[in-house]
């Protein structure tokens, strides 16, 4: 079946709707330190990977001691233009922003527009379609600094190769047993 799990080298994957995947209840990841690694994870997918990830991470959360401890993540963003109100990770803060949900909607769609011209030709509706993937995106890192993580924005192939080249990384900057430095977190945009 597609929820079954396949071994390979050492590797653990199961096939389910992430909105469905709780990594608490699987016993191969009880207690174990995690790192998420998303390429292609297309729109809403992205914040249902964040949640996922960070469901459990809270120690005041039912099966604390044996929930897995997610160390950090990368995504390789795409398809904003296909996230959703309902999905998207940092609601409140695009509300802080003055942003409605159907406004927040509109802007979702407009960052197609990032793609309506050339690599080395911009015009403001390409400008415009940029800025909405950068809002997006660094709402995402907020949500994950309210986490607890320090995150990062990069590119991480030119955009020769792919428009679509940007990831989201985010790291603990301690890890259980160590001590965390409250003057670390933070959040970094590379161009």
């Amino acid at each position: 079946g597609g929820d079954q799990w396949v071994d390979a080298d050492h590797c653990k994957r199961v096939r389910i709707d992430m909105r469905h995947l709780w990594l608490p209840g699987m016993p191969e990841l009880q207690a174990q330190k995690l790192v998420g690694v998303g390429k292609h994870v297309c729109g809403a997918a992205t914040d249902l990977a964040i949640r996922c990830m960070l469901s459990e991470a809270a120690p005041s959360r039912p099966h604390a001691e044996t929930a897995p401890y997610p160390l950090g993540l990368g995504i390789a963003l795409c398809c904003r233009n296909v996230c959703t109100w309902e999905a998207y990770i940092n609601q409140q803060w695009v509300l802080d922003m003055g942003f409605t949900p159907d406004e927040f909607q509109s802007m979702c769609h407009m960052c197609s527009w990032a793609y309506s011209g050339s690599s080395t030709v911009q015009g403001p509706e390409v400008r415009l379609g940029r800025a909405c993937q950068q809002f997006i995106d660094v709402g995402r890192a907020l949500y994950l600094i309210q986490m607890g993580y320090d995150t990062s924005l990069h590119e991480y192939v030119s955009e020769e190769i792919t428009r679509e080249n940007r990831i989201l990384v985010a790291w603990r900057t301690s890890v259980p047993g160590t001590q965390h430095h409250e003057d670390t977190a933070g959040v970094s945009v590379a161009p």
